[in-house]
């Protein structure tokens, strides 16, 4: 399976108002299946793509990403950046996100505005993911989730490509454990009972 994480940096929240001034995102073939019997997950291609928003970018905005509007005037155009993400996209079995319906709800209006055709390819969040199989986390944003899970190794960056390649970290964590987790069970039930049981991580899909 062709997972694509992607990440959303803007110039605020509202989709009818701001813009994208730079899209991340990171591809992997994914052995969903194999998971628990040491199955894992290439990374086969990855993008980081500034974005010209047309206006000066915030300065809150840059105290978080560290944009500032002299690098993102020299950035790609709207259109050019949104058919190079599409392309990716429709390359995917499934688009992920931390947050997704922030990082879609901006796609799509740029693709509004654009006339460009979103592809149909399935969006899954794994901000919802975490919660599902972590609700004594206190809080689920995605530093806390680095940090709850030990991966010390990626920083929650606040830049696109880096925050999409932490996303998918936290989620092959939770899938990965989630997965052997399941293996065992099933290995201890099957003396009791012949009907298959559904791998858990397809869960992490729904």
């Amino acid at each position: 399976m062709r997972v694509l994480f992607i990440d959303t940096e803007t110039t605020g929240l509202s989709p009818g108002l701001d813009r994208l001034i730079e899209v991340g995102g990171v591809l992997h073939d994914v052995d969903v299946d194999n998971t628990s019997a040491g199955g894992g997950a290439a990374e086969l291609a990855a993008f980081s793509l500034v974005i010209n928003p047309q206006g000066p970018v915030p300065a809150a905005v840059t105290t978080l990403t560290g944009l500032r509007s002299d690098h993102v005037s020299r950035g790609l155009s709207e259109r050019t950046a949104l058919s190079l993400t599409f392309s990716a996209m429709a390359d995917s079995d499934v688009v992920m996100a931390w947050n997704a319906s922030f990082d879609r709800t901006m796609l799509e209006a740029a693709a509004a505005r654009t006339s460009l055709p979103m592809p149909p390819t399935p969006w899954r969040c794994a901000l919802q993911v975490a919660r599902g199989a972590h609700p004594e986390w206190p809080r689920h944003r995605l530093g806390d989730a680095l940090k709850a899970l030990k991966l010390h190794e990626h920083e929650n960056s606040h830049r696109a490509l880096g925050d999409a390649r932490a996303a998918f970290a936290v989620w092959w964590a939770i899938t990965s454990a989630t997965s052997t987790t399941s293996a065992t069970s099933s290995t201890s039930a099957a003396s009791s009972t012949s009907t298959p049981r559904l791998p858990i991580w397809r869960r992490l899909f729904a």
